[in-house]
């Protein structure tokens, strides 16, 4: 009786640990938007108000690009920035940030 009532608190607590704690995974692009976020910042010296990862395109066997779509506002002025990160795949090396 006793180990029933203890398995059953076990399960209880379990459940709802699993329901009150959800893990997020964090995207493969993340450490790329972080680059692309910070480079626009230093290039514009503005606020972002908007952020759409637009995908990953590979160039070749060793490198690729990650695409964003940033929304900027300055001096009540909003305008639209598309970034573009190229990098090694093999060692996740910066190779240069693009502006469209």
């Amino acid at each position: 009786m006793v180990r029933k009532i203890w398995m059953t608190t076990l399960l209880s607590i379990g459940i709802l640990l699993t329901s009150t704690f959800s893990v997020q995974a964090v995207p493969a692009y993340a450490k790329w938007g972080n680059i692309a976020m910070q480079e626009t910042l230093n290039k514009y010296h503005t606020s972002i108000t908007d952020y759409q990862h637009l995908g990953r395109t590979q160039i070749d066997s060793n490198t690729a690009e990650e695409k964003f779509k940033l929304k900027l506002k300055k001096n009540h002025h909003e305008f639209t920035v598309f970034v573009t990160v190229h990098f090694h795949l093999d060692n996740e090396q910066l190779i240069a940030v693009y502006f469209q």
